[in-house]
């Protein structure tokens, strides 16, 4: 019964506290020789998909709009 819970959205967590949340610990700038060690084994363009998937958190094409993801993941 407490499932349900876990995907509650609380209303004090803003997209923007969920963004600076994400980028924190995805974008840590004590963690940035682990993640380019990471990538040193990676093709460039799979490189940057991964900075961009890091940056916005929603793995999409680039041509697409972000604007319907507005719901932060609780």
């Amino acid at each position: 019964m407490k499932l349900a819970e876990y995907f509650v959205v609380p209303d004090t967590l803003t997209l923007e506290k969920a963004h600076a949340i994400r980028r924190r610990v995805t974008l840590a700038p004590e963690r940035i020789d682990y993640r380019d060690r990471g990538m040193l084994q990676l093709p460039p363009a799979t490189r940057e998909v991964d900075v961009h998937f890091r940056r916005n958190g929603v793995l999409l094409p680039y041509a697409c709009s972000l604007s319907a993801f507005d719901t932060p993941n609780p």
